[in-house]
């Protein structure tokens, strides 16, 4: 059965057009598996955005996480009644900044001002 937050990142995905892999490993630095329950790409750090529901799955490995190019976020495990927000994912993602190639970036997540041409 399919977790909750898994439902509602792969409503987001396509209501929003954004990439996520579920689950994702990375091998940090030290020779350590960090496995994230999801990677959102082209947000937040260059990599993209390791999502957990615990962080002490990331806190030994925070530094090296960033250190490979990746960012993250702890998110908590939605209600069994809790639905996809638009609004609240928009404005999630907004947060964490797009860092995806300029020609996927999608018309919700325009460019900050201090970035405009």
């Amino acid at each position: 059965m399919e977790d909750r937050l898994l439902a509602i990142w792969r409503t987001a995905s396509r209501d929003l057009g954004v990439r996520f892999e579920a689950p994702f490993k990375v091998v940090v630095d030290s020779g350590a598996t960090v496995v994230a329950r999801r990677l959102l790409r082209d947000f937040g750090a260059t990599k993209g955005m390791l999502i957990v529901t615990d962080y002490s799955v990331i806190k030994p490995y925070a530094q090296d996480v960033v250190a490979a190019g990746f960012g993250f976020s702890t998110l908590s495990e939605p209600s069994q009644h809790e639905e996809y927000d638009r609004e609240t994912f928009v404005e999630m993602l907004q947060d964490w900044g797009w860092s995806g190639p300029e020609h996927l970036r999608p018309s919700w997540c325009p460019r900050p001002e201090s970035e405009a041409e």
